[in-house]
């Protein structure tokens, strides 16, 4: 599960930035805001949080900051070569922010070890690389590897902790000697089947989600569910309880002939991927290809079965469809889910549906998580989140934007949360003029 995530320096995010899901006592006390931990370090962490904030204030960079990580956790090694820039969105409104570093840092439980892992990026180099760790039984986190380029050197200077990396020291120090300054140690160590890195890699790769928005998420999750029966009763029951009016689910399988493709679009391989201008289509290696198409089961005024292409919905069952598949298996797998911009062409009742999902123990009994951006001021009606999972964004007048969290602010019992924030007591809400035209 995730704990903290930090950033510093990447779009409007100037100073560091921290966000924490970690539980009070009070939302710790509340399973429906909260799971308790296996680690003694960190009693009670929370099950999902909300970014809120107005448009332009650093929302949507946060979660962009997110999915640079995660992206070049897994990617820096296969993408690019030595020497070339990494494209980093860093502050431009300062100079020396525009010149220094980007940082990131995550903490996550995972297997009931509490991780620690950052690295410091230019776009010429990693600067530095760090991973720590603290099992159940550790009072305090213990190293497992740190990388650290030293400027007068030229050079990185290395500290492998060998009770944690199990490697040869022969086959560790060719990773180092192999590690491109534009790289992670830990990308290619993991594409070079370390063990040492398995679960903390596991946990970025397979169990930590970003979608920088619905538009981004594709059907697959869906389709998948739905050619088990078990599964897709889930998925009908999921799209009923969301009011979709949805009777049924159908895939037609239909193949496709690569030799239909037409010149026009073997003119554009040949130039878009450089392809010999002798290349035509019986080169290519035909294989058996299908599309998987979805057809929706309706009902007509006398009962009957009517089938509808997914493109004939509403854009609000559509995006329903598509979040159905990805909710279900990542409460299955307990998944830390982060999307921007959750509540696009989805009613206030549906999205509150989709929160409660992960919000009660019965549907989340796997510790999955949820962190999202919204408008949707529902959210801070009392007692649907707790003020620990409301964190809020706002930009100041040199273009840095700040977190904060609710629970920040000294609450009074029972205050109407939802009027006190459109009232601007806050802060995080639009400035707007005097007038409204129209």
């Amino acid at each position: 599960m995730l704990l903290h995530f930090s950033v510093e320096n990447y779009c409007s995010l100037a100073e560091r930035q921290t966000l924490s899901l970690t539980a009070g006592s009070e939302a710790a006390a509340h399973e429906h805001w909260s799971v308790t931990s296996d680690h003694p370090q960190i009693p009670s962490i929370l099950r999902s949080a909300c970014l809120l904030g107005a448009n332009g204030s650093g929302k949507s960079s946060f979660v962009e900051a997110l999915a640079f990580f995660k992206d070049f956790i897994e990617n820096s090694v296969q993408h690019g070569q030595q020497g070339r820039s990494v494209q980093i969105p860093r502050f431009k409104l300062e100079t020396d922010k525009s010149q220094a570093c980007t940082v990131f840092e995550i903490y996550f439980l995972y297997k009931t070890i509490l991780y620690k892992y950052g690295f410091c990026l230019t776009p010429e180099r990693v600067l530095e690389e760090w991973l720590d760790q603290q099992s159940q039984d550790d009072e305090a986190e213990v190293l497992v590897f740190y990388r650290e380029f030293l400027e007068e050197q030229n050079a990185y200077s290395w500290d492998i902790n060998p009770a944690l990396v199990t490697e040869t020291d022969a086959t560790v120090k060719s990773w180092q000697e192999m590690t491109r300054d534009n790289a992670l140690f830990l990308s290619l160590a993991m594409a070079l089947n370390s063990q040492s890195f398995a679960k903390p890699f596991e946990w970025l790769r397979e169990k930590f989600q970003v979608f920088r928005s619905v538009d981004h998420m594709n059907h697959q999750f869906t389709f998948k569910f739905c050619e088990d029966n078990n599964r897709k009763s889930q998925i009908l029951h999921f799209l009923k309880m969301a009011d979709t009016h949805i009777k049924d689910i159908k895939l037609l399988r239909k193949s496709v002939d690569l030799r239909s493709i037409p010149d026009k679009i073997i003119s554009q391989l040949q130039e878009g991927i450089k392809l010999p201008p002798d290349f035509g289509i019986e080169d290519i290696e035909v294989k058996d290809v299908e599309r998987v198409i979805p057809r929706i089961l309706h009902e007509n005024d006398r009962g009957e079965a009517v089938y509808f292409d997914l493109s004939e919905e509403s854009d609000g069952t559509q995006r329903l469809f598509v979040i159905a598949g990805i909710w279900l298996k990542a409460l299955e797998e307990g998944v830390t889910l982060v999307i921007d911009e959750l509540h696009n062409n989805i009613h206030p009742h549906a999205l509150r549906f989709l929160i409660d999902y992960f919000n009660d123990p019965l549907t989340n009994p796997y510790q999955a998580q949820l962190i999202f951006t919204s408008h949707e001021t529902f959210i801070l009606k009392q007692d649907f989140m707790h003020p620990d999972q409301i964190w809020l964004f706002e930009k100041n007048d040199q273009g840095k934007s700040h977190l904060f969290c609710l629970s920040d602010f000294d609450l009074r019992t029972q205050e109407n949360l939802q009027k006190a924030y459109l009232e601007g007591r806050f802060g995080a809400v639009p400035k707007l003029g005097d007038k409204i035209y129209g």
